[in-house]
């Protein structure tokens, strides 16, 4: 095993063995919310990381990650044209590595847009930029949900954990999301006129998305497991809109109402 200072170095074959234990495997489609510092030092940085999940769900498999550029916007200040080659995520430092290979495709919306290399890349992606909303059944959020996909949140707990909003969207569509922003895109080279609702002001009704880690395994949704100094889960996407979804019929009237 490699050192460092004392410290063990995490391989990719390291890395490879607890998405193993976890259950992902060959075909699988994964969405991964990540923190690279968590697993202490990792030989090849980001890229072993990468690498290490690209290898497990095979050529059949489909790895996405969100490459988000959220941010406070609505009708009176909407987001800055979306150019998907130009504009970084803001969600961290294995996603923006990701976002930059030269097989990634990411998708066109201009503040929910996810990356995706494999099999089903272009399926996940097409048509992001005229979801009603952000993570909605129609986007790639979605679509994962309806493949039988998973999310893999590694070091970061499940505070980052985007597909909850997709129940949210759909039931509280209201009060969760602006009226119809006007919004651009780049796409195929020309500038594409969109209106698309956005995440507005909210408060989540019931537990929050950080609480939700001990419901989602308490109903056998969620798995674990440790490589080096990070927790790894690994989570049924379909099981995270059901208890989303669950939380929000069941916290209805608690949602305030805000202008």
């Amino acid at each position: 095993m490699d050192q460092q200072n004392g410290n063990s170095v995490i391989t990719v074959g390291m890395i490879e063995a607890g998405l193993g234990r976890l259950g992902l495997k060959e075909g699988d489609i994964v969405m991964v919310h990540s923190s690279l510092k968590s697993f202490g030092h990792v030989k090849g940085g980001a890229d072993s990381v990468i690498d290490a999940l690209l290898n497990t769900v095979g050529i059949n498999g489909t790895v996405c990650m969100p490459t988000l550029t959220y941010g406070n916007y609505g009708t009176e200040n909407p987001p800055p044209p979306f150019d998907p080659c130009k504009i970084p995520g803001i969600v961290g430092t294995i996603p923006e590595v990701f976002r930059k290979r030269p097989e990634a495709l990411r998708s066109l919306h201009p503040t929910h847009s996810i990356a995706c290399i494999g099999a089903k890349a272009n399926e996940l992606i097409e048509g992001h930029e005229y979801s009603e909303t952000p993570c909605g059944p129609k986007s790639p959020w979605g679509k994962i949900a309806d493949h039988h996909g998973y999310v893999l949140m590694i070091g970061c707990g499940t505070g980052p954990l985007t597909m909850s909003h997709g129940a949210e969207e759909v039931i509280h569509k209201e009060t969760r999301c602006t009226p119809p922003v006007l919004c651009k895109v780049l796409k195929a080279g020309k500038w594409t006129e969109v209106y698309l609702r956005l995440h507005g002001p909210y408060e989540r009704p019931g537990p929050g998305r950080i609480e939700m880690e001990s419901i989602l395994e308490s109903e056998g949704y969620l798995r674990r497991t440790k490589v080096g100094k990070s927790t790894l889960l690994l989570i049924d996407a379909r099981g995270v809109w059901k208890v989303s979804a669950d939380l929000c019929h069941k916290y209805a009237g608690r949602i305030p109402h805000i202008e």
